[in-house]
């Protein structure tokens, strides 16, 4: 479309020649010569046309036009006029709803959710479908507002109006971890066990599972489902021999929405700056909110360039980076909250690395590499992920200019006994499984001059974990529950603890590095999975590693051990200190040295034709078996037998050919 072309359509609008239906069919072309001429258009549209008896339907979506454009208060404005041009345009609720929420205006959303669902009494085939997905919307408000229960009533009651909504099913199992609901699955609901685990998000799945096998199934499975597959190809620049030149100036991008006071942005905020600027050039791509805290101003200080591609879309996004001329793209997402990953499934650069902000496989075709170490994935352990394994001296970086509050504090204040020895664990309760809560139990018992300090969620996930432990034989007054604070007053908080105790199958990660960092000791059950081995390679990497623990039974042995005899954890403690500034953990010279030497490593295959090819052989069969064997197998379950297991079972379907497990 030219100018002239368009010109022509803004005054056949403006004098009504222009039909309600002929704009809607050129809607697209217009919006693929600009969506701010889109948005031209359907405004002289609705000026010229009051009277149109299809006023409504172009509110409504004009309101969706705005709304993509990132004009969320203004796409709000245009669903209440297309509500009040017709009260029984449901979607424009749901939209107009959703537009609150992202204003913040959770009171209103909650104001025109009630409307709706009241709207939708009566029962119709057209109405449950609106009513089901205004429920969808309302649990996020509910979670949002702090009141997961009734979050999860809101999911149940969509779930039974239509039975096959796989996000449904993903978020209830979400909401039930968090809750410390167990067992996970003793929900009412018809649905299939199965059919739960299926339409897990891969970091759930970590949380829940100990099967590394079925979380590289569920990744696999969830990125077919999520990732957007292009419909149209990027604009490639021509190759050159300098373009490919052994010895050329590598250029890194760094994609993420996390660069700022996040936990990934926290523990990445030191290593931009000390990148070999001889030898690496380093972008930034950034799509996450907009933030003007300490970490993201050293971020953007450290980098090369700074880009912001929160407002353009994936394909636009993809096409920069293809411009800019990366060579090495590490997705700093993976499968984690506000991924962009269909970004990746264009291909934006020829070589394309997982790291860090999700810890285990993608299972996507595109792919090539996984960051890691030789503990979190040691020799053997490759079969479990589709990337090439690339192995760092320790796979965490850290921000060494923490800063930790300086105003006294004292046991008494956080609610501590000041004579007791005090275990903590300050990951989210999404982590803390029906196990290892059984686990703390048994080392509450077995030391019993001792306290349990937990992070808070919410009050009656306190209560339930407290009913839980009176349960087990413990007074639920030894559990104490610490709230949301800054992060330098959390900090703070870790020289008043004695020990930490690690979640399992997903164990600490930043939380790890903060309480090593702070002195205090961390005893981990590492598993047989990616985020259930990272807190070993944390405790290795700090120079502890016989806190190391493999089995439940040496995990509770070791704790109890601390907690009877104090100058073993006084030891730990002296310890940790001493090797603080020398350990592998803190060395981010050495880290960013080997992710420099990594890069050239592959860049150098890349041009010999080498690049890895994501294995994604027979995935949808492992995960048919992996569910199966979940009901069967504990977390506790030897990889040895848990493989043999699956041999057997992979035999019996007759499966053998190209079998990882049988190569």
């Amino acid at each position: 479309m030219d100018d002239a072309t368009f010109s022509d359509l803004v005054q056949r609008a403006a004098d009504k020649r222009l039909s309600a239906f002929e704009l809607m069919s050129m809607a697209a072309d217009v919006e693929g010569y600009g969506r701010s001429k889109l948005l031209e258009l359907y405004q002289t549209w609705l000026a010229a046309n009051a009277e149109d008896p299809l006023q409504y339907v172009m509110q409504f979506n004009y309101g969706i036009v705005l709304g993509t454009a990132g004009l969320t208060a203004e796409s709000c404005i245009a669903y209440i006029k297309a509500i009040n041009s017709n009260k029984q345009l449901f979607p424009a609720y749901i939209n107009l709803a959703s537009g609150y929420e992202k204003l913040g205006r959770t009171d209103l959303a909650l104001q025109i959710h009630g409307e709706l669902l009241r709207l939708l009494s009566l029962v119709t085939h057209e109405n449950i479908k609106y009513k089901s997905l205004a429920l969808v919307q309302l649990s996020r408000i509910q979670i949002a507002q702090g009141n997961p229960e009734a979050a999860e009533k809101s999911l149940l009651e969509s779930l039974a109006l239509q039975g096959n909504q796989p996000d449904i099913l993903m978020h209830l199992v979400d909401l039930r971890l968090k809750q410390c609901k167990w067992p996970v699955f003793s929900l009412q609901s018809n649905t299939p066990r199965s059919d739960f685990i299926r339409n897990m998000a891969p970091l759930t799945i970590a949380a829940y599972s100990n099967d590394p096998l079925l979380q590289l199934a569920i990744s696999h499975n969830y990125s077919k489902k999520i990732i957007k597959l292009p419909s149209d190809e990027l604009q490639r620049k021509p190759e050159t021999a300098a373009s490919r030149a052994e010895d050329k100036r590598l250029r890194i991008g760094y994609l993420s929405s996390d660069l700022y006071g996040h936990a990934i942005g926290s523990l990445m905020s030191d290593i931009f700056g000390l990148h070999d600027r001889a030898n690496v050039e380093v972008a930034a791509y950034y799509y996450g909110p907009e933030r003007q805290d300490l970490f993201q101003a050293r971020i953007r200080r450290d980098v090369d360039h700074w880009i912001d591609i929160s407002s353009i879309s994936d394909h636009e996004a993809a096409q920069r980076i293809a411009d800019d001329g990366v060579d090495i793209l590490v997705d700093v997402n993976g499968h984690s909250m506000n991924a962009r990953t269909s970004i990746l499934a264009y291909n934006p650069a020829p070589i394309m690395i997982n790291w860090l902000g999700f810890p285990g496989t993608m299972g996507s075709a595109f792919h090539h590499y996984i960051l890691a170490d030789d503990y979190i994935v040691p020799d053997g352990y490759d079969l479990f992920y589709s990337e090439k394994v690339l192995r760092l001296p320790c796979y965490q970086p850290n921000d060494r200019q923490r800063i930790v509050s300086e105003q006294p504090a004292s046991r008494q204040q956080y609610g501590l006994k000041e004579d007791v020895f005090v275990f903590c664990c300050f990951n989210g309760s999404q982590k803390i499984t029906e196990q290892i809560f059984l686990l703390w139990m048994e080392i509450l018992r077995g030391v019993p001059d001792s306290m349990l300090w937990l992070l808070s969620d919410q009050e009656e996930v306190n209560n339930r974990l407290r009913e839980r432990a009176a349960s087990c034989g413990v007074a639920p007054q030894r559990l104490v529950f610490a709230g949301r604070t800054a992060n330098h007053e959390h900090l703070k908080r870790y020289q008043s603890a004695d020990l930490f105790l690690d979640t399992f199958p997903y164990g600490a990660h930043t939380t790890a590095s903060d309480a090593l960092w702070m002195g205090v000791p961390v005893v981990t059950l590492s598993g047989n999975g990616f985020a259930s081995r990272v807190c070993g390679s944390l405790v290795r990497s700090a120079g502890i590693p016989e806190l190391i623990c493999n089995s439940p039974v040496e995990y509770v042995a070791k704790a109890i051990e601390a907690g009877l005899y104090r100058e073993r954890s006084n030891e730990l403690k002296q310890k940790l200190s001493e090797q603080k500034e020398s350990c592998v953990l803190f060395d981010m010279p050495l880290l960013v040295r080997s992710l420099d030497t990594l890069y050239r490593q592959i860049w150098h295959d890349y041009l010999a034709g080498n690049l890895p090819r994501p294995d994604l052989n027979n995935l949808d069969e492992y995960l048919e078996v992996g569910m199966a064997l979940d009901q069967e197998l504990d977390p506790f379950t030897p990889l040895v037998e848990r493989l043999d297991t699956y041999r057997a079972r992979l035999e019996q379907r007759r499966r053998k050919q190209d079998c990882r497990l049988c190569r």
